[in-house]
């Protein structure tokens, strides 16, 4: 027999390459390396689709024309406005840096196994997170993720990725074994769940042996009943059956599968409250609010808010010690991720700042990603890198600054102006805006609201 040097493990691994290249997006330098159309650089998606019979080798240093800015007229003869208004947003850098590659769906770009897992995801497993947001014990979590994965060793999976097994239900020991006759159709199951009863109503269930074990668990967790428990009989029935092939007994502890799933059930539920009552007793409500800041220091309250389409809007307000607004300002802008909005929400606040002569601000805002880099107790994120470094030099001309996250219920103000108006707004408090003077007056007043601590 001739032996294999190949590994069905790389080989798996080898299928994975275009996900992962997916999870790949070049930074900018000198523009030679990246590709224009085939790498990831500017948006979610590389180009390709746009490509009408352009060279697939170009790359994106041939679309800067000779003054080192964007050769629009070429961009255009390709590219639909609102790609061409993100390429836009790129700030060409007069550097000898060669364009690097991060890892796009971390903050700071840098790889990590678990970023790649989250790049390499389909819809089905993103479906899971149920699983483990539940407060199942770990060996719960575990178990289900591999059944809806289509992990679990059954012998029908057995013969589809390694050498023939008998197919047969070493349960009832008359069907083919999959994850749907396992634990939908199987007589012993099923007898199982009528020995256990408490809210299992498996009559009304509607099990199609076509469809994934992930689609019919998802139609189960629909219907009435204590979905909880069955989870508990589905990993004793499992725990029975390996102990049936393993073992060619069943141990004590799974002698009787609906026995020791309402034991393990009964444990796990009374301490389940107890520490669901603990965690409770920790949780209280704090009252939050707008401040003052002192005298002869202006307050900038500034936010954003991003829609898909790949525009944001922008509020910035400054208020006195009194808590009189001086000035407003709400407007939209390209943007291309919500972080990149409020990053930039706080640089034009601190650009008209400069205009207007401030130059001892407290700057307060509720996206904790900016505030937070520009503290330096958080990586910096690669998405805000660039607005980051013109911040940096916004605030080398202030005399005073503190930036500091306060939670949505003091910002309201600035939450606004980013959410409720759809045109540029540069002015003085305009009368016409009830609700907005409405949230000053609050402010003003030193209105509180609740919110939930842990």
């Amino acid at each position: 027999m001739e032996k294999t040097n190949t590994s069905w493990q790389f080989g798996r691994l080898l299928n994975l390459r275009n996900r992962f290249k997916k999870g790949i997006r070049w930074i900018i330098g000198n523009e030679k390396k990246t590709n224009f159309w085939s790498d990831l650089w500017v948006t979610d998606h590389n180009l390709q689709i746009y490509n009408n019979g352009d060279s697939i080798d170009r790359k994106v240093a041939d679309f800067i024309d000779q003054n080192g800015g964007w050769n629009f007229n070429a961009l255009l003869s390709f590219l639909p406005i609102h790609i061409v208004d993100a390429i836009s947003q790129i700030k060409i850098k007069k550097s000898t840096d060669e364009d690097q590659f991060i890892w796009d769906s971390a903050p700071d770009g840098l790889f990590s196994v678990k970023n790649a897992i989250k790049t390499t995801q389909t819809s089905n497993t993103k479906d899971l997170n149920w699983i483990w947001k539940s407060k199942f014990p770990p060996h719960i979590k575990n178990f289900l993720w591999k059944a809806c994965s289509d992990a679990l060793p059954s012998k029908e999976r057995l013969n589809r990725y390694f050498n023939r097994v008998p197919s047969q239900c070493v349960l009832c020991q008359h069907m083919d074994e999959d994850n749907n006759h396992i634990f939908f159709k199987c007589p012993f199951s099923i007898n199982q769940m009528n020995y256990v009863g408490n809210g299992i109503n498996h009559v009304n269930w509607q099990i199609d042996n076509n469809n994934p074990f992930l689609h019919n668990i998802n139609e189960v967790r629909k219907k009435k009943g204590n979905f909880d428990l069955l989870c508990f009989l589905w990993w004793s029935i499992w725990c029975h059956r390996n102990n049936l092939i393993f073992r060619q007994s069943p141990s004590n502890n799974t002698l009787n599968p609906g026995r020791a799933a309402l034991t393990n059930y009964s444990t796990w539920f009374r301490e389940f409250k107890t520490n669901y009552n603990h965690q409770e007793h920790y949780c209280h409500d704090t009252q939050v609010g707008w401040k003052k800041p002192p005298p002869n220091i202006i307050k900038l309250n500034f936010d954003g808010s991003y829609k898909d389409s790949g525009e944001g809007q922008i509020g910035v307000i400054f208020r006195d010690n009194t808590g009189r607004p001086i000035y407003i300002h709400s407007a939209r802008i390209n943007s291309t991720s919500a972080i990149n909005t409020e990053a930039g929400a706080l640089l034009v606040g601190l650009r008209l700042a400069k205009a207007l002569g401030f130059k001892r601000i407290i700057a307060e805002g509720d996206n904790l990603a900016t505030i937070n880099v520009l503290n330096g107790k958080w990586r910096m994120n690669w998405r805000i890198k660039d607005t980051i470094e013109e911040i940096r030099e916004e605030i080398k001309d202030l005399d005073y600054l503190n930036i500091s996250h306060c939670y949505r219920e003091a910002n309201k103000a600035a939450d606004y102006l980013a959410s409720k108006f759809s045109t540029v707004i540069t002015t003085i408090c305009n009368p016409m805006f009830r609700d907005f003077l409405t949230i000053i007056r609050k402010d003003v007043l030193g209105y509180t609201f609740a919110r939930r601590i842990v």
